[in-house]
Formats: C-alpha cells, sequence, structure tokens
C-alpha cells in the first residue's frame, strides 16, 4: 500500500509532464509560428503528444485507484479531507489532459481546418481552447487546495 506521500509525488510527477507537453502548444506562441513556418506543421510532434498524454492518462487511473487505499498516518478527518481533495485533483487532471489530447488530436488531423474561423463564428479550436481554460482555473484552484492540506499534514 502506497502511502498518500508518495500518491502526491507520482501526481505531481504527471502534472510536470502534462505542464511541459501544454507549455510547448501555448507557450511562447510566436516562437513556435516561426518553427511553423519555417519546417511546416509537424505531424510526428502532435502524434508523440498525443501518445505521452495517453501514458499519462493511463498511470493517472492506477493513481485513482490507490488515493482510496493510500496510507495516511495523520487524524481520520484530516485523512479524508486529503484523499477527497487528491481524488477530485486526479480527476480533473485527467479531464486536462483528455481536453489537451483532443486538441493535439485535431491539430494533428487537420491544423488548418481545425484553426479555421468561420464566418460568423469561433473555430473549433479557439471553442475547445476556452473549454479547457475552464478546466485549467479548476485545476488551479484544487491544486492550491491540495497544497494547504499537504502543508498542513
Amino acid at each position: 500500500m502506497a502511502s498518500i506521500v508518495s500518491l502526491g509525488y507520482g501526481v505531481a510527477e504527471i502534472h510536470h509532464q502534462y505542464a511541459a507537453i501544454h507549455g510547448a502548444l501555448f507557450g511562447a506562441a510566436s516562437f513556435r509560428l516561426a518553427i511553423i513556418a519555417m519546417t511546416g506543421p509537424s505531424t510526428k510532434t502532435y502524434r508523440e503528444y498525443v501518445q505521452t498524454l495517453e501514458q499519462l492518462q493511463t498511470r493517472l487511473s492506477g493513481f485513482a485507484a490507490e488515493v482510496p487505499i493510500a496510507e495516511v498516518v495523520t487524524a481520520a478527518d484530516q485523512a479524508g479531507q486529503l484523499r477527497g481533495a487528491l481524488s477530485e485533483y486526479i480527476a480533473t487532471l485527467d479531464t486536462a489532459i483528455a481536453d489537451l489530447k483532443g486538441i493535439c488530436t485535431q491539430m494533428l488531423q487537420d491544423e488548418d481546418a481545425y484553426r479555421a474561423i468561420p464566418k460568423g463564428e469561433q473555430s473549433a479550436f479557439n471553442r475547445d481552447k476556452i473549454h479547457y481554460d475552464r478546466v485549467l482555473l479548476r485545476l488551479e484552484k484544487l491544486g492550491s487546495r491540495l497544497n494547504r492540506l499537504f502543508s498542513r499534514f
């Protein structure tokens, strides 16, 4: 049986790997656009991102199964709060990874069509990105709560 702390570290590692892919896709947009202009869209990169995100989801589901039985050496009330917060964080991180994987998959299939803006509407990319941003806000709030709980552990 794993301890709640080791599960927390494992989830943090998954979050770190996911965040690297997020940063590569959405960080330094002008730099990414310059690379695309020089080399063309990289389907290989998107394919690698999708595969990595799938692996992260698989690992995350393993952690989700361990949280309810994790060893916690603390008061029962605090243990319950910690388990609940970690479970909720894992579920939201899984949603964020799934959403990012969906964006990568769409870009892999046809990036130009995915980013195209129909007359008087938003692009499919923008709609997906708005939904994804809302999930990220929720993830950030849950992460702050989890940090507070672990700091009192």
